[in-house]
């Protein structure tokens, strides 16, 4: 018979690092200089081809803060590079997902990319254009060619052998549908949260209605998951709605009907921008 030393003996390794990722990742900073919406898109792509690599690290997160520094911080920091350099943009958390990432391949990385965005419940229950989703995120457009041109299609997507992306030529607004898609698929990632902190602007209305073209399906997908909270008073107050009722269409809502909401432990919601 196995006594409880023995399973500790033969558990050792597992719960060191059960101790070191509830550490790291109980409460998950991405936070990016004033001027370097860039390096706030990398960090969130980062994380979220880490957790889709680890899934059990997304289980650990209690605490998300997004975050970009004003206009006048660290205005003496002389260029971008040294800006990503400085400890206050680094955590162990963001060393640790970036660390598992050194060695993997292109090919590696679109499979754990399409996994997290073409096969999310909450996505497909939401009936989200993946192609047209992808299209939006330069991190996740450099790893696939999405065919823009049949609206209709929600998968169809291909591997490059080349970037064929600009980053230096996108605009305010596409830097800005970008971070809150990877904000809302992150925060799929994360089936215990309970605190969420905003330190720069993310529109999350879940209002798919009042969303632009562009965010849309990302509101939608939002909108579902705050519906599949199961304290729905809480919630809605929470998330800011009216509590009276939901937009999420009924077959969307079937769709994800077996699927318990990530955000069914979030209790507050902190914004300082």
């Amino acid at each position: 018979m196995l006594s409880c030393r023995t399973l500790y003996a033969h558990g050792t390794d597992l719960i060191v690092l059960h101790n070191q990722h509830r550490n790291i990742f109980r409460s998950i900073e991405i936070r990016a200089p004033y001027d370097d919406t860039g390096y706030m898109l990398d960090s969130l792509e980062e994380y979220v081809l880490g957790i889709a690599a680890y899934p059990e690290i997304g289980q650990y997160a209690r605490t998300l803060t997004i975050a970009q520094d004003g206009v006048r911080k660290y205005m003496s920091l002389n260029n971008a590079s040294d800006k990503r350099d400085a400890p206050r943009y680094t955590n162990p958390g963001l060393k640790w997902v970036r660390a598992q990432d050194e060695g993997r391949t292109d090919e590696a990385r679109t499979r754990l990319m399409l996994e997290a965005v073409v096969e999310s419940p909450w996505f497909k229950a939401a009936g989200v254009n993946t192609a047209a989703w992808i299209a939006n995120v330069p991190q996740f457009q450099k790893l696939v060619e999405v065919d823009e041109s049949d609206s209709d299609s929600d998968s169809d997507v291909s591997t490059l052998s080349d970037s064929f992306f600009d980053e230096a030529e996108m605009t305010e607004e596409a830097a800005e549908v970008a971070v809150t898609q990877l904000v809302v698929l992150l925060l799929s990632q994360l089936p215990r949260l309970e605190t969420l902190i905003f330190r720069r602007k993310v529109d999350l209305s879940a209002d798919p209605s009042i969303a632009s073209d562009k965010v849309r399906d990302s509101q939608r997908v939002l909108e579902l998951m705050v519906a599949r909270i199961e304290d729905v008073g809480f919630s809605r107050e929470t998330v800011g709605d009216d509590g009276d009722s939901t937009d999420a269409s009924l077959n969307s809502l079937r769709a994800c009907r077996h699927l318990k909401s990530p955000l069914n432990n979030l209790r507050e919601l902190r914004t300082d921008i």
